[in-house]
């Protein structure tokens, strides 16, 4: 039986084939410099080109953190600098004659494409507003690691095609060897992905303009949040950058909520120096607090106990910390537990009510609550059990996000969330618990509006207490409300407006 190629298989290919391309740029570099028949300039910028790709590299994939980008986001136009340059070489090569032109062209015109995107996203780190027909192209790109099964928000720093450099290869010697032709089609395939993609996503960043206009509604009357996710998932203490500059964050907004994810096995002395972290915060803002099981990878013999292990995490992070509300996990349809077998939903209602429990028993005070990541029809039963009056859960939360196609997934979700609140008794709450867009996908202004049309539409649903923005800096993806390099995105105007509109209608 043949196994099927799952999301994780894909994302290996992908690195692999970055891998190789690395490989290839650092070695033809070098011969290329060593060769005494081509031009000074030919032999100077494919050895430059070579000796930057690497640090370029891993420049560009260690300035996506907020917890590393600062230190390096001064330098982080290497990047865009050397695809510029590998450019410049290809094009050279092209229009000199020292490449086939069945191998030259086709790796000149996707260098080219690939430096004029990545000197696009560079603006767009630094905060450029652009144009539509300009944004396209970068949301093109993010689009095709769709086709690998990855979700825009799951989008990192590493997600990138590598630009190639063009080998040598005189027209006399026709398309020149089988591995110089694979590249050649290699860049060809992606260039086609980008520019298919491209008008659909000149589209999908047009969409978010319907939103433009969304008006909140008056909840004085409701105790309705609005919120923040501060810091990264925490695998230990909280760490200092993060509390200093999130937390100070969510205080200039004047937010009502914050929301913080944590992982599974936190130490004790995690969880308390997290509980320090936020003391002084208390008195003003309702605590979230969720465990974050995306990155675990538990043998499949061994998940049972692995989840009474999780129960543990449970009981204790709610004895420790005494948030207001505890999600036992995140996502557990989409992206909970890798690489084992999908738990069912009766699955995770039992191990949801075991959570419920066990969070009671480390502080009777707290409410429980199951997130609802997706629109499946597993994702709906969840929702329905958990904000039923048979569940021993206080609600649900939902997630509010774009997709590739723009605000058409928001829409969807909220269409969706609709009909699942008709059956929402009153005892029960609903959250949206993460609420964001993609900045360097699709532009700051359409993160600010994405994040805009989840808070107006939930201010126009009773059933609903509050939403949480996703999050206050890039941490695992460019989703934050401060980009690496610690510049404020646009966004945090419209969470501003909606935070103070909300707190100056009425006591929350």
């Amino acid at each position: 039986m043949i196994r099927r190629l799952g999301r994780d298989d894909l994302a290996l290919a992908q690195i692999a084939l970055s891998a190789a391309i690395l490989v290839w740029n650092i070695a033809l570099a070098g011969r290329i410099s060593r060769w005494r028949n081509i031009p000074p300039f030919m032999a100077a910028v494919s050895a430059v080109s070579g000796l930057l790709i690497a640090p370029a590299l891993f420049i560009q994939i260690a300035s996506g953190s907020a917890l590393t980008g600062r230190a390096l986001f001064t330098v982080v136009w290497v990047w865009p600098a050397t695809s510029v340059l590998i450019a410049i070489q290809a094009t050279y090569a092209v229009l000199r004659g020292y490449s086939a032109p069945a191998i030259g062209i086709p790796i000149a015109a996707y260098d080219i494409l690939l430096a004029a995107i990545y000197v696009l996203r560079y603006a767009l780190a630094l905060g450029a507003t652009l144009p539509i027909s300009l944004l396209a192209f970068p949301a093109a790109h993010a689009a095709t690691f769709g086709l690998l099964g990855v979700p825009l928000l799951g989008l990192t720093s590493y997600h990138l095609h590598l630009p190639v450099l063009t080998p040598i290869s005189p027209g006399r010697r026709g398309v020149g060897t089988p591995l110089r032709s694979v590249v050649a089609g290699v860049c060809s395939v992606t260039i086609a992905l980008i520019l298919l993609r491209l008008p659909a996503s000149a589209r999908a960043v047009a969409s978010y303009q319907s939103h433009d206009e969304d008006e909140l509604r008056d909840r004085s009357d409701s105790g309705f949040a609005v919120g923040l996710k501060v810091m990264p998932t925490l695998t230990g203490a909280p760490p200092p950058l993060s509390v200093a500059s999130d937390l100070a964050l969510a205080d200039s907004l004047d937010l009502q909520a914050i929301s913080i994810y944590v992982a599974p096995a936190i130490t004790n002395s995690a969880l308390d120096s997290l509980a320090r972290s936020i003391e002084e915060l208390r008195a003003t803002l309702r605590v979230i607090v969720a465990l974050d099981m995306r990155e675990s990878t538990p043998d499949h013999a061994s998940l049972p106990r692995w989840l009474r292990g999780r129960l543990d995490d449970v009981q204790r992070i709610a004895a420790r910390v005494r948030p207001d509300y505890l999600v036992p996990v995140i996502d557990p349809f989409n992206g909970a537990l890798r690489a084992v077998a999908p738990i069912s939903l009766a699955g995770w209602r039992s191990y949801l009510e075991a959570a419920a429990g066990a969070a009671r028993r480390g502080s009777p005070e707290v409410s429980v609550l199951a997130h609802v990541g997706g629109a499946s029809a597993d994702d709906s039963a969840l929702f329905a059990w958990a904000s039923s009056a048979a569940s021993p859960l206080d609600g649900a939360g939902v997630s509010i996000s774009p997709g590739y196609d723009g605000t058409l997934a928001i829409d969807a979700r909220m269409d969706a969330v609709d009909r699942w609140l008709l059956a929402v008794p009153p005892t029960k709450e609903v959250w949206v618990l993460e609420a964001t867009g993609a900045p360097l996908a699709h532009g700051e202004r359409n993160q600010a509006l994405a994040i805009w049309a989840a808070i107006t539409w939930a201010t126009g649903r009773r059933a609903i207490k509050g939403v949480v923005v996703l999050e206050a800096s890039d941490y695992e993806a460019p989703v934050g409300l401060r980009g690496a390099g610690g510049h404020l995105r646009s966004a945090v105007d419209r969470l501003q407006r909606a935070a103070r509109a909300n707190r100056d209608a009425g006591p929350s």
